[in-house]
Formats: structure tokens, C-alpha cells, sequence
């Protein structure tokens, strides 16, 4: 009988883990319209909803895992978080908008809770296979056009029809959790493998002219770095080294060499960082997203719908508007902010008190365990991508906020 519940628990582990697998192959792609039903993460993210469920019904193991999880105060917070954003729709102004997210945020806690009850090692080979499918992208970016002709005219790469920053800091937060939270368990030609195609991905930063991304990249290596030691340095420096010469050997390419000069150019703007230009318009949707905020405070405009209304208030937004079908404008370009004047005080309470949660438990690790540091590091890629886009719906974050819920519960063991 005993046999028969451990096969069943690792027939369950299996299954969920192959759609999960699927699902972080698939981030890299999501940003494409798979035949009119959105992204394919969607429906993988769907599967995995309905799996796990099922797999909670039949599976005592994965039930008292799903339990123990729940029990976080990371969990908890989740929760809260996601449970008051969906009741900021019953006053927002377009509820068609408000209920699209509710269902975004219902199938990426299917995901997170999913990635928390697998085993660390299966956690980790998520990584593993999302670094891979990140790697499959960047040839196709040069091969497949991208389906907004502007973003193809602009002069900086992306690929998976994503858009070139969210592309991007995507890259950037799988590299940090790869070579800094995952290198060091590995050995042989698997870690070599895994160094070289960490690095290669980075090659992405520079082609997307992304300035958040080339930020974070810069301090957190770094950081990664430092925290290793004298040895970490030294192989960190080394790594650099052959990077910046594959870099200099691109751009003598014709098909780098247009990305290299867009790069120049807004790496350059940073110098006039109170120019409207530098921030493309960010500065005014922000002044936008306070003052509506400041007519919302307590519950904020609902969750989704800052785009909806902030046509009314700022320029740049209404621009933006009469440029789309639907009649939406700018969102505030700063995942806080967005949260901030989307669920007012108690949302952004509950939002920030999760991602100190998250960084408190990460930091007391952070010496002891490479996964710590990795996660810890990816989570400040996170918190880096907010600074200039609205993250707090997007993929990435649910599979940290997974893979820290089942590291936190192996260490409780």
C-alpha cells in the first residue's frame, strides 16, 4: 500500500513538474498571440491550475506539502495581496479590465503553489529550463519579426514578441538566479555549460537599449560577486572579460552592430536624467498615477485600471490612448506606484509587507546558501524591472515567489 502511495505521489510530482517545465520554457515567448487566445503560457498556466488542484485531491503528500506552504507568512501575505486586489473591482471603473487581471492573478497562484510543492531539485531544473528557453529565443529575435512594426523600427532587439525591457529584465533576473543561486550545485561539464550559457544570454542587455536591465545587471553581478569571495571575483572578472570581447566582436556585425548604436545612444541620456525624453514620458504618468491616488487613497481606482482612467490626467497617457482600439492609455510604468493607485494604502501595505518578507528571509541565508543568494539576487532584478515597468502581474515574480516557498519549507524540515 505504501509502494503504491509513493508511486502515485511521484506520478503526481512527474506531471505537474513536465506542464511546470513547459510553462518555463514558454516565459520567453509570451509575449506572442497564440491563435487568439493570448499567450501559450496561459493555457499551460491553466493546465497547471486544474493539476494541481486535482493532484491536491488525490495525493496526501502533495496535500500536507500545500499545507505546510499555506502556513508562511510569505503565503499568507500572498494571498491577502491577491484576495484585496480582486475585491478593488467591485468599484473600478472598467470591471471588464479589473476581472481580466483577477483571473491573471488566480492562474499565476496556480503556478506559484505548483513550483512550492515540488521538490528544491525540480524547483531548481525550472530555472535550468527557462535559462534554456531564453537561449532558444535570442537567435529567433534576429530571425522572427516582431509583431509591433514601431518596437521593430526602434532599433533595439527583443524577441519572444515581448517588449524589448520586459525582455530584457526577464534575461537578466534568470541569469542571477543561474549562475549565482544554481552554478554552484552543479559540476563537470555542467557547470561550464551553465556558466557559458548564463553569460550568453546577457548578450540581450545591451541589443534591447534597456537602461533599467544594463543598471541591475551592473550592481547585482556585482554584488553576486563580492559576496563570494576573493575566488568569485576573480572568476567573475574573468567571465566579464570574454563577455565584453564577444561584445566588441558582435558589434562589428551588421545584424548587432544597428542594436550596439541604439544601446550608445540611451546609455548616453542618462546624463540629463531630469529630461521628460530621457524617461520617455514616465515623468508625467507618474505625476498622473499620485494625483489619482490622491483621489483614491484607501482602495485605490481598481485593481487594472489605472490605464483605463489616466487619459484623463496626463498627456502622455492620453497620447497613448488614441493610439490603441480600446481606448486605454499609459500604465504607471512603476510597479509600486501601479499598486499604489490600483489598491490604494491597504494593497501597497500588503504588497510591500510580502517583498520584505521575502528579502528577510532570503538575507538571513543569503552566507550560508548559494540558492539563497541566487533567489536573493533574482529578487532584486525584480525589484530593479519595477522601478520602470509594471511587474506586478507579469510571470517571473510568481515562480520566485514558488521556488522561495519551497526552499523556505526544506529548510523548516
Amino acid at each position: 500500500m505504501r509502494n503504491s502511495s509513493l508511486k502515485e505521489s511521484s506520478l503526481s510530482e512527474k506531471v505537474l513538474f513536465s506542464f511546470l517545465a513547459l510553462a518555463a520554457l514558454a516565459l520567453p515567448f509570451d509575449g506572442y498571440n497564440v491563435f487568439g487566445i493570448g499567450s501559450l503560457f496561459r493555457v499551460i498556466g491553466l493546465v497547471i491550475s486544474y493539476l494541481l488542484l486535482f493532484s491536491l485531491l488525490i495525493n496526501s503528500k502533495i496535500r500536507a506539502t500545500f499545507i505546510t506552504n499555506l502556513r508562511s507568512p510569505i503565503a499568507i501575505t500572498l494571498l491577502a495581496f491577491v484576495a484585496w486586489s480582486a475585491l478593488t473591482s467591485l468599484w473600478a471603473p472598467n470591471t471588464s479590465w479589473a476581472l481580466a487581471r483577477v483571473f491573471t492573478y488566480l492562474g499565476l497562484l496556480g503556478v506559484t503553489f505548483a513550483v512550492s510543492v515540488l521538490p528544491l531539485n525540480k524547483v531548481m531544473g525550472l530555472w535550468y529550463i527557462m535559462l534554456f528557453g531564453v537561449l532558444v529565443s535570442l537567435p529567433l529575435g534576429f530571425i522572427l519579426p516582431h509583431p509591433n512594426p514601431l518596437l521593430a523600427e526602434s532599433g533595439r532587439f527583443s524577441s519572444g514578441g515581448k517588449d524589448p525591457n520586459d525582455y530584457a529584465n526577464l534575461v537578466v533576473i534568470v541569469f542571477l538566479i543561474s549562475v549565482f543561486g544554481i552554478l554552484p550545485y552543479t559540476r563537470g561539464v555542467s557547470r561550464l555549460l551553465l556558466a557559458l550559457s548564463g553569460w550568453l544570454s546577457l548578450i540581450v542587455v545591451p541589443l534591447s537599449g534597456s537602461r533599467t536591465a544594463v543598471a541591475s545587471v551592473f550592481v547585482l553581478t556585482l554584488l553576486g560577486w563580492i559576496s563570494r569571495g576573493v575566488r568569485g571575483m576573480l572568476a567573475g572578472l574573468l567571465a566579464l572579460t570574454i563577455f565584453v570581447a564577444a561584445i566588441s566582436f558582435l558589434r562589428e556585425t551588421e545584424s548587432v552592430g544597428k542594436y550596439y548604436e541604439t544601446f550608445l545612444e540611451r546609455v548616453q541620456s542618462l546624463g540629463d536624467v531630469g529630461s521628460e525624453n530621457t524617461w520617455a514620458g514616465r515623468i508625467d504618468i507618474w505625476r498622473a498615477a499620485w494625483y489619482v491616488f490622491t483621489l483614491n487613497p484607501i482602495g485605490g481606482v481598481g485593481i487594472g485600471n489605472f490605464a483605463w482612467v489616466s487619459p484623463e490626467y496626463s498627456a502622455t497617457a492620453a497620447l497613448m490612448a488614441s493610439m490603441r482600439e480600446d481606448g486605454g492609455g499609459g500604465v504607471a510604468h512603476n510597479t509600486f506606484l501601479s499598486v499604489l493607485v490600483e489598491t490604494g494604502v491597504i494593497g501597497f501595505v500588503l504588497f510591500l509587507a510580502l517583498q520584505i518578507l521575502l528579502f528577510l528571509r532570503l538575507s538571513r541565508l543569503y552566507k550560508r546558501h548559494a540558492l539563497a543568494r541566487g533567489l536573493l539576487l533574482g529578487l532584486l532584478g525584480y525589484w530593479f524591472a519595477s522601478l520602470t515597468l509594471t511587474w506586478e502581474y507579469v510571470k517571473i515574480p510568481f515562480f520566485l515567489y514558488g521556488s522561495i516557498l519551497a526552499f523556505e519549507r526544506e529548510l523548516l524540515k
